[in-house]
């Protein structure tokens, strides 16, 4: 039914779906990507049912030669068994929403996709930035793992369990004070 006052639909530019006898939004046109190979996606949808732990976030966008990228952004990527793991992990969920096919190339980064004041992800500007070698992917850049050496990683243990008044073997290294060893803001004082 029409409900403006000029008896017409207003063009929002909505990707909606009719299910029954509701329409629900499932993204907006201008969001939608077209891969060299002319398929259509739609990456909202996409990143809505995408399923990988320790990312801060992800975006699927094309870059310069229309292949459609995945791009996970993850702080705490700091080791080569974090990036496989993150790697796998994306893997696994583009094959459960049956997008291995569509989505060929996955990229890491420790960098945020969000710059300064920007609110969400622009995927033009985040593709701009990626096409432009603004972003540090891991993997095409060694340097992107931080080497942390064993010595130094034992030290930073060690000083965590006594902090925390736990057994060293269960301290990671890549593990968030707060989150995943329990660590408290009094904690933290004592840690400094």
């Amino acid at each position: 039914e029409k409900t403006t006052d000029f008896d017409e639909f207003f063009k929002t530019r909505d990707l909606a779906r009719l299910d029954g006898d509701r329409y629900f939004i499932d993204g907006r046109l201008d969001d939608l990507i077209i891969a060299s190979d002319g398929e259509n996606i739609n990456p909202q949808i996409i990143e809505t049912n995408l399923n990988i732990p320790d990312a801060d976030g992800f975006s699927v966008f094309c870059d310069k030669d229309s292949q459609p990228i995945l791009l996970i952004s993850s702080r705490s990527c700091n080791t080569k068994e974090k990036y496989d793991f993150l790697y796998k992990k994306a893997t696994e969920s583009l094959k459960v929403l049956h997008l291995e096919k569509v989505v060929k190339k996955i990229a890491i980064t420790k960098d945020s996709l969000i710059l300064g004041n920007e609110f969400k992800v622009s995927r033009k500007k985040l593709a701009k930035r990626y096409d432009n070698g603004e972003i540090t992917v891991i993997g095409e850049n060694p340097k992107a793992f931080e080497n942390i050496s064993d010595e130094l990683a034992t030290e930073i243990k060690d000083i965590f369990s006594r902090v925390l008044k736990k057994p060293i073997s269960e301290i990671d290294i890549n593990a968030d004070f707060f989150i995943d060893l329990g660590g408290t803001s009094l904690d933290y004082f004592e840690l400094l």
